[in-house]
């Protein structure tokens, strides 16, 4: 039999030895839907993005050390908050039975009510992309007058402009959580299910074409059987036999982010494989506004095309620019740049109420934003994700002070 103090050294050295390490070991004990188990998620969630950001050079090894070791810090405050409630059920079935008894009482509903929602890492991801959001947002409103169900979308910009942010963006709007800061009893969808896939590296039409449904299919969790009739394969087949998807209905979204970087872009390849993809692969043909359906009740589908470049490299932008005059299925999002300290003064003023001191606010902000010129979004998306679980934390201590 084990104690909580065991469990919770064993986490420390863990986290200690190996940050991801700890991260898994932490997400194996805790109770799914327990407070402690979403802010493990957060983190792992920075996590990922600092390491992705430094293997391609976004940002220094010692500023990631910097934020590794942030990270390392809120983990273990984590751990010595620890109770046998945040433990799933499995956990607590190994612990000494005197120890189950030893949890806290908790917390009343009155005491409950008075806290104010905890602030979801998808608010990070609003700061600017104003003209984006408008032409997404004309889809969605648009969306019943011209029935359609697939939508396409070329989405393009400086490999330090985050788009997988703004893709996450999109999502939670589809979900209706971008309304949860607001009130947190907002009516969310459920039924809206995100897929992110890479862009295979190859130069042979039919190779390449057969390897995006082979990503396409595997990130669907398609049986190895399935995967050996990928020939005949197309969008309803997919729907039909993928565990993901099958079951879903006209009332469900799903949203596919498919990222191509600057190495895998080919001006004349490139856009042939996404007109093949939209009008074979997805049945989308200038006459139709559905692809068939054995039921007529297919989801609705967003692909979004992210083309991702180093902002030093012109020729690419020129070639895109020229494929987008001539795109025929697809919606072009604005090219997305670096954004101003202006935008990031906009984000304050839009989550203002979440401070209970406007003086507090406006110290957070000089503390993380003390640049004066334009800065890269994935620089901000961390600084705002960082800003969001301080508070969030701060919220279990009971106030907003960060």
């Amino acid at each position: 039999m084990e104690n909580l103090a065991q469990i919770k050294r064993h986490l420390r050295n863990a986290i200690t030895k190996d940050l991801e390490k700890g991260l898994e070991e932490l997400e194996k004990v805790l109770f799914e839907s327990s407070d402690i188990h979403i802010s493990v998620s957060l983190q792992k969630a920075d996590y990922y993005s600092i390491q992705k950001d430094e293997s391609e050079g976004i940002v220094s090894r010692e500023d990631a050390k910097v934020e590794y070791a942030r990270i390392r810090k809120a983990l273990f405050a984590i751990v010595k908050d620890l109770t046998v409630n945040d433990l799933k059920a499995s956990t607590r079935a190994k612990l000494d039975p005197d120890q189950i008894h030893l949890s806290p009482p908790t917390p009343n509903v009155s005491t409950h009510s008075k806290r104010k929602p905890r602030l979801g890492i998808h608010h990070a991801y609003t700061c600017n992309r104003i003209k984006q959001y408008d032409t997404f947002l004309n889809i969605i409103r648009q969306k019943e007058a011209t029935n359609k169900t697939l939508h396409f979308f070329y989405l393009y910009g400086g490999k330090a402009q985050a788009h997988k942010g703004l893709f996450q963006r999109f999502v939670a709007r589809l979900e209706g959580k971008d309304l949860d800061h607001i009130n947190q009893h907002v009516d969310t969808r459920q039924n809206a299910f995100s897929f992110e896939v890479g862009y295979p590296r190859l130069t042979d039409m039919d190779n390449l074409k057969l390897e995006v449904l082979r990503v396409l299919m595997a990130e669907f969790q398609m049986n190895e059987e399935e995967m050996k009739k990928i020939g005949d394969q197309n969008l309803i087949t997919v729907l039909e036999k993928s565990p993901k998807l099958k079951g879903l209905t006209a009332s469900d979204q799903v949203c596919v982010l498919i990222t191509i970087p600057e190495r895998r872009w080919n001006k004349s390849l490139t856009p042939q494989i996404a007109k093949w993809f939209i009008e074979e692969f997805c049945g989308q043909e200038e006459s139709r506004s559905k692809p068939p359906s054995k039921t007529g009740r297919t989801p609705e589908f967003y692909f979004f095309f992210s083309i991702s470049y180093k902002k030093t490299n012109t020729t690419i932008k020129t070639e895109i620019d020229e494929v987008l005059m001539d795109a025929k299925h697809t919606q072009t999002l604005q090219e997305l740049t670096q954004v101003e300290y202006e935008d990031v003064e906009d984000w304050f003023e839009d989550y203002g109420k979440i401070w209970e001191d406007e003086a507090d606010m406006e110290i957070v902000q000089k503390t993380h934003f003390n640049e004066s010129g334009p800065m890269d979004m994935n620089i901000v998306q961390r600084k705002l994700t960082s800003i969001i679980n301080q508070l969030n934390d701060s919220e279990k201590d009971g106030h907003r002070n960060s």
